[in-house]
C-alpha cells in the first residue's frame, strides 16, 4: 500500500465583491497496520461425574477414536467410552479391580490400556467391552513391568515401560485369543528408567511421519527414534534433546503431545516462560525441532488455568483434557488487536 501524504482541496470560495480559487494543503499521516492475535481457551462443557454418579471420579487418561472418547478412571480402575455427538456415556472396559488406566490407544476393533502397577497392557473388544488377551504377563518377570505410555504407527505398538525403555510389539504377532502376548520385536532404549511420579505425566509418547517422540517431563528430555530403525532392531534414539528444566524463558520440560490431522498442527502442553502452556505448531516447524517458537501460545493465567498433572486430547476445534475432578471441552478463542504504526 502506498502512502498518501497529502490531498487537494480547490474550494470556489464567494467574497464580498470578489470570487478566487483557494487551494488548502492539508497533511494526513499515513499508518502500517499490524494484527496481533492472543489465544485463550473458552469453556463449553465439562463431565464431572463417572458413568455412574455415584461411583469416585478421577478421570487421568483420554483417547478418541472417530466421534468416541474413551476416559480412564483411576479411581473407579475403569475406562467408560463417551458418544462426543450425542454428548452421553456408552459403556464401562474393566477386568476386576486390575485396569489402572494410565494410557489408551485403539487399534482395530480393539481397546489397548496400559496399566502401571498390572504389570499388563489390557486388551479389550470394543463391541462386547470384553477383556480378550494383554500385552506381557500380568507379573514383574514378564516383558511388560509397568507400562505407563502407549504410542502405535501402521506396524508397531509402544509400550513405555519401567524397566525396558519402550517395548515394541508388531500389530501382526498379537494373538487376541491368547492369555499372554509377552514376546516382543524389539526393545528402544532411553537414558532413564521410568520413575513412579512418571505416571503423573500420561500421553509423551507419540509418533509423527516416520519418527517416535518420547518425552520424559522427570528428565526434562526429549527422545526421537527412527521407525526406519526400529523396522531393523535397533535400540539407539537417532537424537535426545536436553531442556533446561529451571528456565525462566523457552522451554523447561514438555508434559504432552497430541497430533491434529485434521489441521495439520502439532500441539504440546509444557512448561514455557516458567507457566504451564498449550503450544502449537505447524507439523513442518515441529519436524524441524523449532520448538522455542509456537505459531500459537496459551499460558496458564487469568481465565485460563492449567494443571501440571493431566492428559489432553484434540477433536476437531475442542480441546479435551482432564483436571483431578472432571474432564473439560474447550473451545481455541483468538482475540485480535489492531495497531497503527504512523509512517514518518
Amino acid at each position: 500500500m502506498k502512502p498518501i501524504r497529502y490531498f487537494y482541496i480547490f474550494l470556489m470560495a464567494t467574497l464580498v465583491g470578489c470570487s478566487d480559487e483557494v487551494v488548502t494543503d492539508v497533511y494526513l499521516p499515513s499508518y502500517e497496520i499490524t494484527t496481533h492475535y492472543s489465544y485463550s481457551f473458552e469453556n463449553h462443557h465439562q463431565l464431572s461425574h463417572a458413568l455412574d454418579a455415584n461411583i469416585d471420579f478421577s478421570p487421568y487418561s483420554l483417547s478418541v477414536d472417530g466421534d468416541t472418547l474413551y476416559i480412564g478412571n483411576r479411581a473407579d480402575k475403569s475406562v467408560y467410552s463417551y458418544d462426543l455427538k450425542k454428548n452421553r456415556y456408552l459403556d464401562t472396559f474393566k477386568n476386576a479391580d486390575r485396569t489402572d488406566p494410565l494410557s489408551m490407544l485403539t487399534v482395530g476393533n480393539y481397546l489397548f490400556v496400559a496399566c502401571g502397577n498390572s504389570r499388563e497392557v489390557q486388551i479389550f473388544d470394543k463391541t462386547t467391552t470384553n477383556y480378550v488377551s494383554r500385552l506381557g504377563t500380568g507379573v514383574w518377570t514378564g516383558n511388560v513391568s509397568y507400562a505407563t505410555t502407549l504410542a502405535q504407527c501402521h506396524d508397531f505398538i509402544f509400550v513405555r515401560d519401567s524397566k525396558n525403555g519402550v517395548r515394541v510389539f508388531r500389530k501382526n504377532d498379537i494373538n487376541y485369543t491368547a492369555t499372554n502376548n509377552n514376546s516382543y520385536y524389539a526393545n528402544l532404549d532411553c537414558d532413564e528408567l521410568i520413575t513412579s511420579n512418571v505416571t503423573s505425566y500420561a500421553r509423551d509418547m507419540e509418533v509423527l511421519g516416520d519418527s517416535l517422540y518420547l518425552f520424559d517431563a522427570t528428565a526434562g528430555r526429549a527422545y526421537i527414534y527412527s521407525l526406519e530403525s526400529v523396522r531393523n532392531k535397533q535400540a539407539d534414539y537417532a537424537r535426545r534433546i536436553d531442556f533446561n528444566k529451571t528456565a525462566v524463558e523457552g522451554i523447561a520440560y514438555v508434559l504432552a503431545m497430541e497430533i491434529d490431522h485434521q489441521h495439520q498442527e502439532v500441539i504440546l502442553k509444557l512448561k514455557y516462560d516458567g507457566s504451564i502452556c498449550y503450544a502449537y505448531y505447524s507439523m513442518d516447524k515441529f519436524a524441524a525441532l523449532d520448538w522455542d517458537n509456537p505459531d500459537k501460545l496459551i499460558k496458564s493465567e487469568g481465565r485460563n488455568s492449567f494443571a501440571e498433572l493431566g492428559d489432553f486430547v484434540r477433536c476437531g476445534t475442542t480441546n479435551i483434557y482432564t483436571t483431578a475432578d472432571a474432564v473439560k471441552f474447550d473451545q481455541l478463542k483468538a482475540d485480535s488487536i489492531i495497531i497503527h504504526h504512523p509512517l514518518h
